[in-house]
């Protein structure tokens, strides 16, 4: 055994592992019993003195023949059955009533819940249990390697060794509907924003119309989605330590399965009714407790406590098989107490009033009405405690047929079990079938763990059954027997060390459908599934068993199919099943970023809501859809909330279609526009006051370094020796103007030096060398004033009328305000370099800083998107301005949305892997050319980083699901998710729209339906309206223009044209005055 744990592992499932009920052979003893039941009936017969010695012969032919009728029974019996269950079951069978509905005795549908009644720390089931439960809030498992699938699979080895008793790992299929998300686009339709911007309107309008039925309802398609609970019950025989046992030879035979009941009364230890309820609460609130702490050291998963009233809804949706309103079981719930006691009632004596008062119930407040009780009926009620309970629970009618069962005549049910599993299961081996939401299943997992002392004696048998069976077989049967025998005798050493524990574990499914050919349908699909890899499993039904099926599913149910459909597994094979994996992302207020790729369900994202903050990086190579796709939920951002404001910052122009659709206030940046690069503005209280350590007057001279920095370096000077006198230059033009630090309100534009300020003290200095401190020497002043010379020849181009001369006035643009919904930064006219700065790179760090400046000071949120970001990363100042705006992203309601071509742009980059570290939604396109490095840097694993390599670039279709393209997204704190991004088609011709040009929306038009060129002809007409109205018409002398002009008007709308494209630095909407208006009414 010296190498035997690099020859085994402890990883190993198997049918028993020795716990075989095997008596004699291929016979158990209840099989032995019945196959000498005729023979010992024979005897007894012919022993009788009134049986004729001539029936002694018919007699034994007729026991042979029953002989042999067992015996070939024994032989033609399911695998999975033995004799005695299968006839067992088949006799149940026949005299089996074959509907369930609302009535007395055991074929009661409420009897088929089993549940007992509800208390408030618990419910308790018709055998005595208290159940309780805990809700796993999932990890998220898609794309991960083996890694982090060993940590997953390890936490809950953990969390199973934990368990002190039976527990079930729960997996159900929830409805999920988007009627919130779709009217929260419909309420957007009264917002004054939505009104009065027709594009935007007519592209909410036609989302909304999708899902809005003729009389104004909504009406959306459901989404299935799993939910995970780990369930845990306390019999009376988790208790039976607590009693004061003795060495009595009662007390020995009260502990005899079955006939110990008759000794009980014998016993005088025994705990009284009232002590066993107390026990069974607190036992179950200390599993709860444990499992809840274990739950929460699994591998990215969080936990969650389920009142009693929870796992009440989660049994009655499972028995409605859908979702149903919680509001209205808590209504129905409310009209009788939540726990009936007859202890508590006998403790305070007889009487509604007192037995409310003992369960600590306020009657006047149940529901919101008075609750009355008849007292004369109030104690027969005791006899029946969860009556109400359970036809709150309980289905109405259930008709069983062999194979399946019909559920309130609607819903087609099928249970199954898994009858063998491979015997060294893969990780994650559940993983494909709670993936496919497409089917309708429940899985609970049997846990049913074994003592120490049992796991250890197990081994031992299952050792020398291996043994015998050597000795039976052929010399090359034997070897490989031998090595099983090994195997074993490892498992046995890490038992006994306490290095892994012994389970027996089954998982049971059920499946439901609307129809019986989907159910046919859907059966085919699991089996496939569960038979091919990863799953290896071989899948039964439970035939003639329906009713045992469903209830050991159920939430609260127990084994009802019996310990013979259990396999023995240990802690590490157990692992093996983690079925906690989530590829669900709703966030309540959140957008559509695309549909999952495993299953289509929505992935809904707020990024307003998320801890680590709101920005977003999206990559991919040109043409992979990631401006696309990031345009659409740019979209979908404001069709969903009216306090979020855009802007677009777009070097080459591939955003114009969705300023168009917002009548964006555009701004062409040229080379002329006056950008204070010190401008400041006053920074909110509520900004300062979450946080504390903000200094924005210190923050803007360190941006003002950065961009003298920048521009020096770029020129090759050195600032080593100039660093000192260029922070005093700053530190003064601030000083001698009207900001005060410790007063933001000061903190104006007005207030504001500029660069002309700057180059002004630099000149001071050349004459007044000594006014820099320290400089009190006659060679220590020649070298302030041979620094200022230099300084002042370096910085010429920042002169009046110089290359960068418009940063030396005092700006009065005002990018964002409240009359607008979105602004356009239009850099295309920023072009050339100024001596080896990139110019277009350095006014985007201005427009940033002032970006930024502005901003914070609004109520609203303020989401930037910048297209081709990569442009930014080539400057260390544009880089500081960005992290700037990123370290401050959740207090100042800012979005950075940066879209690069590259994702190792952002790694191994100092300030860029800083900033896309604080973007904690990464939105991954086609990269096929990315590197082992880089994504080793961004933590994807290889499986993530071949799905990026390989994902489907950007596609454009007709018809539903245009512009269609494959990214990874990465949520912090919520996991990884493969993507598919669709938009629709009005989204699509909104992207593409361009006001100038026809070629695009000419070929959509020419393919599209009618009902899609309607709304492109709106589209374009209105997109053209606001173009004209830019130019310095009102909308009404548009719409005129629109609608057809004589000659002479024409001539004159061209010569308001024509003015208002004479060079301006600025060209923003409401910029020409209202004369230009006059001049159009004049010639009108």
């Amino acid at each position: 055994m010296a190498d035997s744990e690099e020859e085994y592992n402890t990883n190993i499932i198997h049918e028993s592992l020795g716990d075989s009920t095997n008596f004699w052979g291929d016979y158990t003893l209840g099989e032995l019993i019945l196959f000498l039941i005729p023979p010992f009936g024979f005897l007894v017969a012919m022993g009788m003195p009134f049986v004729p010695a001539a029936l002694f012969f018919p007699t034994l032919a007729l026991t042979a023949v029953v002989e042999v009728f067992l015996y070939i029974l024994h032989k033609v019996r399911p695998d999975h059955y033995r004799l005695t269950e299968w006839l067992r079951v088949k006799l149940f069978w026949l005299v089996k009533k074959k509907q369930y509905t609302h009535g007395q005795g055991n074929q009661d549908t409420r009897q088929v819940t089993r549940l007992e009644r509800v208390m408030p720390h618990g419910i308790e089931r018709i055998d005595g249990a208290y159940v309780g439960a805990v809700e796993v809030e999932p990890a998220n498992m898609s794309l991960q390697d083996d890694e982090k699938w060993e940590k997953a699979v390890k936490s809950l080895t953990r969390l199973s060794e934990s368990l002190t008793g039976r527990a079930k790992l729960h997996v159900t299929t929830a409805e999920v509907d988007n009627e919130s998300h779709i009217q929260a686009h419909v309420d957007r339709l009264d917002d004054p924003d939505a009104k009065s911007h027709s594009i935007f309107r007519g592209v909410l309008m036609e989302f909304v119309n999708r899902y809005i039925d003729d009389s104004g309802n909504v009406e959306t398609e459901t989404e299935l989605q799993r939910k995970y609970y780990v369930v845990v019950w306390v019999t009376d025989d988790d208790i039976h330590d607590l009693q004061m046992n003795s060495d009595s030879i009662a007390d020995y035979l009260t502990g005899i399965p079955v006939i110990g009941r008759l000794f009980t009364r014998f016993d005088s230890d025994t705990l009284t009714d009232a002590e066993r309820e107390e026990f069974k609460a607190k036992k179950l609130h200390d599993r709860l407790e444990t499992v809840d702490r274990a739950v929460n050291n699994m591998f990215r998963c969080r936990s969650r406590s389920v009142s009693p009233h929870e796992l009440a809804h989660l049994t009655e949706d499972y028995w409605a098989c859908e979702t149903r309103s919680e509001r209205e079981y808590e209504e129905a719930a409310s009209v009788s107490p939540v726990t009936y006691s007859a202890r508590e009632l006998i403790k305070h004596g007889e009487g509604a009033a007192a037995h409310d008062a003992a369960e600590g119930m306020d009657t006047d407040d149940v529901g919101g009405t008075d609750y009355e009780v008849d007292e004369t009926d109030f104690v027969s009620q005791l006899y029946r405690p969860g009556e109400n309970h359970r036809s709150l629970v309980a289905p109405t009618d259930i008709e069983w047929e062999a194979d399946h069962a019909l559920i309130d005549q609607e819903t087609y049910t099928r249970c199954f079990w898994i009858e063998t599993y491979p015997e060294h299961p893969t990780s994650g081996m559940l993983e494909q079938l709670l993936l496919d939401t497409d089917l309708a299943v429940d899985v609970s997992i049997h846990i049913d763990p074994y003592d120490a002392d049992t796991a250890v004696s197990v081994m031992k048998e299952w050792i020398s059954s291996l043994k015998m069976l050597q000795n039976d077989k052929g010399e090359l049967e034997a070897e490989d027997i031998e090595q099983e025998v090994n195997q074993a005798k490892y498992i046995r050493q890490m038992v006994r060390r306490n290095h892994t524990s012994l389970f027996r574990v089954g998982a049971f499914i059920r499946l439901t459908a609307e129809t019986e050919e989907d159910l046919r349908k859907q059966t085919n699909r699991l089996e496939t599934l569960l038979r091919d890899s990863p799953s290896n499993c071989g899948v039964k039904r439970t035939t003639r068993r329906q009713e045992a099926g469903l209830v050991t599913v159920s939430p609260i149910g127990a084994n009802e199919l019996g310990q013979n459909r259990l396999s023995s597994m240990t802690g590490e094979a157990l692992g093996s099943l983690f079925p906690f994996s989530s590829n669900y992302l709703r966030m309540e207020d959140g957008i559509e970023y695309g549909l999952h790729g495993h299953n289509d369900s929505s992935l809904l994202i707020d990024p307003w809501e998320l801890e680590t903050g709101h920005s977003e990086l999206v990559t991919g190579m040109p043409g992979g859809g990631k401006t696309h796709g990031t345009q659409a939920r740019a979209m979908r951002m404001l069709k969903k909330r009216s306090d979020v404001k855009q802007i677009y910052i777009d070097p080459v122009g591939d955003m114009h279609g969705s300023a168009k659709m917002l009548d964006a206030k555009t701004i062409t940046i040229s080379g002329e526009t006056p950008l204070n690069p010190c401008e400041m503005h006053p920074t909110p209280q509520h900004v300062l006051e979450q946080s504390p350590d903000m200094q924005p007057v210190s923050a803007k001279k360190d941006e003002v370094y950065g961009v003298i920095e920048n521009f020096l370096q770029s020129r090759d000077v050195d600032l080593e020796m100039h660093s000192g006198l260029i922070t005093f230059l700053i530190d003064t033009i601030f000083t001698e103007s009207d900001i005060d630090p410790a007063d933001p309100s000061t903190h104006t534009p007005e207030n504001s030096p500029d660069l002309s300020d700057f180059l002004e003290v630099v000149d001071r200095l050349q004459e007044e060398p000594e006014m820099f401190p320290g400089a009190t020497t006659e060679s220590s002043q020649q070298k302030i004033q041979q620094y200022a010379n230099e300084l002042s020849i370096a910085l010429h181009p920042f002169r009046p009328g110089s290359t960068f001369g418009n940063l030396s006035k005092e700006s009065d643009l005002r990018l964002i305000d409240d009359s607008s919904k979105a602004v356009y930064l239009d850099l295309q006219q920023v072009e050339g370099s100024g001596s080896g700065l990139g110019k277009q790179s350095f006014i985007m760090q201005l427009l940033l800083s002032t970006l930024y400046q502005q901003a914070k000071n609004m109520q609203q949120k303020v989401e930037i998107i910048i297209d081709e970001a990569h442009y930014l990363f080539n400057d260390d100042a544009n880089l500081e301005s960005l992290n700037q705006i990123a370290r401050h992203q959740r207090h100042a309601g800012l979005r950075l949305v940066m879209l690069s071509q590259t994702l190792s742009e952002f790694e191994d980059k100092g300030a860029a892997e800083e900033i896309a570290g604080m973007c904690p939604i990464k939105v991954h396109h086609r990269e096929p050319e990315l590197g082992d490095e880089t994504a080793t840097s961004a933590g994807l694993t290889d499986e993530q980083q071949s799905y990026i390599q390989h994902a489907e670039a950007g596609k454009e279709s007709l018809g539903d699901g245009q512009g269609y393209s494959q990214a990874l997204v990465r949520v912090d704190e919520h996991g990884d998710y493969p993507l598919t991004i669709k938009t629709s088609w009005e989204e699509k011709q909104i992207i593409d729209l361009d006001a100038d040009a026809e070629d695009t929306l000419d070929v959509v038009a020419h393919e599209a339906d009618s009902h899609a060129a309607d709304f492109e002809e709106f589209v374009r007409s209105k997109a053209v309206e606001q173009e004209l109205a830019n130019r310095g018409l009102s909308p009404e002398k548009a719409e005129h223009v629109l609608n057809g002009l004589s000659e002479d008007e024409l001539v004159d709308v061209v010569f308001v044209a024509l003015d208002q494209t004479q060079p301006e630095a600025v060209v923003a909407d409401g910029g020409i005055e209202a004369e230009t208006d006059a001049e159009f009414g004049t010639t009108e």
